[in-house]
């Protein structure tokens, strides 16, 4: 620690004490992670636990799950199935459609 001072020093870089120490990575927060070993070896992370519930919050709060329309309104266009789906089917299956896969048309 004396030698990184001594560096730091020299650059007019303060080394914040209470944060900074020379050990081993495993038990220690490394900006923000948690660092441990598996019985076989492998290295895993963890992200704290107050910055994933403040992400999830704001994913939460960009993302509304209703599409901007109340309950009353989606429960409305349940009444009106049919009516609502002809605009629909009526682009997708036009006339000119059912003309080029050769199907009779009705009088």
């Amino acid at each position: 620690m004396r030698l990184l001072r001594r560096c730091y020093g020299q650059l007019r870089l303060v080394i914040n004490e209470a944060k900074s120490a020379i050990t081993r990575v495993f038990g220690r927060k490394f900006l923000g992670y948690a660092l441990w070993q598996t019985r076989g070896g492998d290295v895993r992370r963890a992200a704290p636990t107050k910055a994933l519930q403040a992400f999830k919050l704001r994913v939460r709060q960009l993302t509304q799950r209703s599409g901007g329309r109340s309950l009353a309104q989606v429960a409305a266009l349940n009444r009106r199935w049919w009516h609502n789906s002809r605009s629909a089917i009526h682009h997708v299956l036009t006339a000119a459609y059912f003309d080029r896969l050769g199907m009779p048309r009705l009088p």
